[in-house]
């Protein structure tokens, strides 16, 4: 595991109000790309979540506006999410199969979709890492 607190914080801030955070993520994937270094865990699935969700859309500006949406380059609204970070830890948490994390943020981003609510992978997998966080100090306190 590769691991760079500046790339931890900002993937954290990327979809919040610091429109601020998408560019210097991208500025911080130049740097390790140009050095021929490996991408700190955080980043590569930040960059691989937004790659992702823009390979599954069919036209170019479609593929674009759902890039810019993922890397929180672009937004529908900054309002706050109406997902918890305890919705997605459980929904994690409660599959039946045997399913890597993200292919079960993947599911609830589905999910969400069918209801409405349009969410980013990175965004859910900030919130399950906040769940999984308040579940462990909750426990550390029984």
């Amino acid at each position: 595991m590769t691991f760079d607190a500046r790339v931890f914080e900002l993937v954290q801030k990327a979809h919040s109000d610091d429109r601020t955070a998408p560019r210097k993520l991208l500025a911080i994937a130049v740097e390790y790309l140009r050095a021929r270094e490996r991408l700190p865990d955080h980043l590569a699935d930040y960059l691989a979540d937004a790659f992702e969700v823009a390979s599954h859309k069919g036209e170019q500006k479609t593929q674009l506006d759902a890039l810019g949406l993922e890397l929180g380059l672009k937004a529908l609204n900054r309002r706050p999410t109406q997902v918890s970070a305890y919705d997605v830890e459980v929904y994690v948490s409660s599959c039946i199969d045997p399913v890597s994390d993200h292919d079960a943020l993947k599911r609830y981003k589905k999910r969400l979709e069918s209801t409405g609510v349009e969410i980013g992978l990175t965004k859910l997998r900030f919130l399950l890492e906040k769940g999984r966080e308040a579940r462990r100090l909750h426990d550390a306190d029984l």
